[in-house]
Protein backbone atom coordinates (compact mmCIF):
# COMPACT_ATOMS: atom_id res chain seq x y z
CA UNK A 1 0.00 0.00 0.00
CA UNK A 2 1.27 3.26 -0.96
CA UNK A 3 0.67 6.95 -0.23
CA UNK A 4 1.28 8.91 -3.44
CA UNK A 5 0.90 12.72 -3.85
CA UNK A 6 -1.00 12.50 -6.77
CA UNK A 7 -3.51 9.33 -6.44
CA UNK A 8 -3.61 9.32 -2.20
CA UNK A 9 -3.31 5.92 -1.25
CA UNK A 10 -3.57 3.27 -3.84
CA UNK A 11 -3.21 -0.57 -3.00
CA UNK A 12 -0.54 -1.99 -5.54
CA UNK A 13 2.74 -3.92 -5.85
CA UNK A 14 5.66 -1.38 -6.04
CA UNK A 15 8.46 -2.40 -8.53
CA UNK A 16 11.69 -0.59 -8.19
CA UNK A 17 12.78 1.16 -11.44
CA UNK A 18 14.47 3.47 -10.05
CA UNK A 19 17.56 2.84 -12.27
CA UNK A 20 16.10 3.00 -15.77
CA UNK A 21 13.58 6.00 -14.82
CA UNK A 22 13.59 6.88 -11.08
CA UNK A 23 10.12 5.30 -11.44
CA UNK A 24 8.31 2.92 -9.38
CA UNK A 25 5.99 0.78 -11.43
CA UNK A 26 2.45 -0.13 -9.39
CA UNK A 27 0.84 -3.21 -10.56
CA UNK A 28 -2.83 -3.57 -9.28
CA UNK A 29 -3.75 -7.61 -7.64
CA UNK A 30 -6.85 -6.74 -9.66
CA UNK A 31 -6.09 -7.77 -13.65
CA UNK A 32 -8.85 -5.35 -14.64
CA UNK A 33 -6.46 -1.92 -13.52
CA UNK A 34 -3.41 -1.56 -15.83
CA UNK A 35 0.19 -0.91 -14.39
CA UNK A 36 0.98 2.51 -14.14
CA UNK A 37 4.39 4.35 -13.17
CA UNK A 38 4.69 6.56 -10.56
CA UNK A 39 8.19 9.16 -9.91
CA UNK A 40 9.69 8.00 -6.60
CA UNK A 41 9.68 11.71 -5.35
CA UNK A 42 6.23 11.31 -5.42
CA UNK A 43 5.82 8.23 -2.83
CA UNK A 44 4.81 9.93 0.57
CA UNK A 45 4.79 6.58 2.19
CA UNK A 46 5.19 2.88 2.14
CA UNK A 47 3.29 0.54 3.89
CA UNK A 48 4.05 -3.72 3.60
CA UNK A 49 0.40 -5.62 3.12
CA UNK A 50 0.54 -8.91 5.76
CA UNK A 51 -2.68 -10.66 5.62
CA UNK A 52 -6.73 -9.50 5.50
CA UNK A 53 -9.83 -11.27 7.15
CA UNK A 54 -12.60 -11.75 4.28
CA UNK A 55 -15.73 -13.57 4.56
CA UNK A 56 -15.73 -14.55 0.73
CA UNK A 57 -13.72 -16.32 -1.16
CA UNK A 58 -11.63 -15.04 -4.41
CA UNK A 59 -12.74 -15.32 -7.50
CA UNK A 60 -10.34 -17.97 -8.58
CA UNK A 61 -11.32 -20.16 -6.08
CA UNK A 62 -14.76 -20.31 -7.58
CA UNK A 63 -13.26 -20.42 -11.04
CA UNK A 64 -11.17 -23.55 -10.10
CA UNK A 65 -14.37 -25.17 -8.00
CA UNK A 66 -16.42 -25.02 -11.50
CA UNK A 67 -14.15 -26.86 -13.52
CA UNK A 68 -13.61 -29.30 -10.43
CA UNK A 69 -17.61 -29.97 -10.58
CA UNK A 70 -17.44 -30.36 -14.49
CA UNK A 71 -15.00 -33.21 -14.19
CA UNK A 72 -16.77 -34.59 -11.63
CA UNK A 73 -19.98 -34.80 -13.96
CA UNK A 74 -17.98 -35.73 -16.75
CA UNK A 75 -16.47 -38.74 -14.74
CA UNK A 76 -20.14 -39.56 -13.31
CA UNK A 77 -21.20 -39.82 -17.12
CA UNK A 78 -18.46 -41.33 -18.60
CA UNK A 79 -19.15 -44.41 -15.67
CA UNK A 80 -22.55 -44.51 -16.56
CA UNK A 81 -21.65 -45.09 -20.28
CA UNK A 82 -19.08 -47.68 -19.12
CA UNK A 83 -21.83 -49.61 -17.49
CA UNK A 84 -24.47 -49.38 -20.27
CA UNK A 85 -22.01 -51.80 -22.20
Amino acid sequence: MLLTQEDGIVFKVAYNQIKKKKNLLLKSLNPNYDPYEVPATDIREVWKFCNYISSELPEEYWAKDRVLKRIEKMEAEMKDLKGSF
